[in-house]
């Protein structure tokens, strides 16, 4: 594919459609939903990226504004071509981006007041935490990769041993290359669909089993993750800025603990309380959504979810903050004894090679030693934030 067209760093900014028209969609995926197909020439608003793909607003033909994703090839910058007094002070000030942190930067169309900058961060830190509400950790691990090695609290599905008593059903094996086989029935069950294979590589990561659990990460898992509906929401509610496509209304997110800490991310307080997503789309009876592409057995409920602050800073001549956030998502690659019990095999004759993947899988962990596996997604995104105009502020 040949290079996308130049585009700024900051955002909002105002761009055209280059191609006689490009799907306006649901989600940063070529597989969402199209909601409209903006024609050529059509002005749009780009409020953030992500990845491969520019989140825009478009009035199209007038109507109300609609919001959604275009692949970002498709879009070129236009400057705007409003001459008011505010919209020009807007074009000649100094684009803030990330590689102007830390350093002076100057723009001769830019007045000296303009290159103000103030409360940068002064290290990465973890700034918004989710948690399962049903985990009950009893093994704590250190993700060397967090900020301060950030612990991570797991429960029993986490845990690994051999020759245990089995709590539920039938054994439906005794030896590791048996049940190898009948627990790689579970990909035919729920990763027929699974286009870029990601879920057989976990399953050959577990099978060739570890003395200790390690983290696993993937670059196929990580961006069906990023691009998924739920984790999309997750995203924009975590921060909860006024120009967030979504947000949390009456909770203290991300912006809102910025407000209340003057700007100034250093002191800003944790955010916590915010659900953690899942990849449960779809039905597992059915083998559809995320049952089909191989999320539903790899995940499915995301144990817990952390929000790292990697880059800031608050620019009072434009009143506004630039943010990158880190999105880290992890679950174990695990069963614990709840989940023999209630998806396990009873030993019956309508046992589904699901049931029996799933005992497989438990005797695999429990009864020979294989160590779960903690499964790692980490992304990037870029916000740019409007913040009110500091008391005493002449206009």
């Amino acid at each position: 594919m040949p290079p996308g067209p130049q585009q700024p760093n900051g955002f909002p900014w105002s761009g055209k459609i280059i191609p006689w028209s490009a799907a306006l969609r649901s989600g940063p995926t070529a597989g969402a939903r199209t909601i409209a197909d903006l024609p050529r020439g059509e002005n749009v608003k780009v409020v953030l990226r992500s990845g491969g793909w520019l989140y825009v607003e478009s009035r199209l033909e007038s109507r109300s504004p609609l919001k959604g994703y275009v692949s970002r090839e498709l879009i070129k910058h236009v400057q705007p071509t409003n001459t008011a007094r505010s919209d020009v002070q807007q074009n000649v000030k100094a684009d803030v981006t990330p590689q102007h942190i830390g350093s002076r930067f100057q723009q001769k169309q830019t007045l000296s007041r303009d290159t103000s900058v103030s409360f940068q961060l002064a290290q990465p830190r973890i700034i918004a935490i989710a948690t399962d509400s049903y985990l009950k950790p009893t093994i704590y691990v250190a993700d060397p990769l967090l900020p301060g090695k950030h612990v991570l609290g797991f429960g029993q599905d986490f845990s690994f041993a051999r020759g245990r008593t089995q709590p539920h059903g039938p054994s439906i094996g005794t030896t590791t290359a048996a049940l190898d086989g009948k627990m790689r029935l579970l990909l035919k069950e729920f990763a027929s669909n699974d286009t870029r294979g990601k879920a057989r590589r976990l399953f050959d990561a577990f099978l060739k089993p570890q003395r200790t659990p390690v983290f696993w990460s993937d670059t196929g898992l990580t961006a069906d993750a990023e691009a998924h509906p739920n984790i999309t929401t997750f995203v924009h509610r975590a921060l909860s800025a006024p120009n967030s496509p979504e947000r949390t209304e009456g909770q203290t997110r991300i912006h809102q603990a910025l407000e209340k800490a003057g700007w100034d991310i250093n002191a800003a307080a944790l955010s916590t309380g915010l659900g953690v997503p899942a990849f449960n789309q779809g039905s597992p009876a059915w083998h559809t959504g995320d049952f089909t592409n191989g999320l539903g057995v790899m995940i499915n409920g995301i144990q817990h979810a952390i929000v790292v602050a990697k880059e800031y800073h608050l620019d009072r001549a434009r009143n506004e903050y630039y943010i990158k956030l880190e999105y880290v998502f992890y679950d174990v690659f695990g069963l614990d004894d709840d989940d023999l019990k209630e998806y396990g095999a009873d030993g019956g004759w309508i046992d589904s090679d699901a049931a029996q993947g799933i005992t497989a899988w438990w005797q695999l962990q429990h009864q020979h030693g294989y160590a779960p596996l903690i499964t790692r997604i980490a992304f990037e995104r870029e916000f740019r934030v409007s913040v009110p105009p500091a008391r005493g502020t002449r206009r």
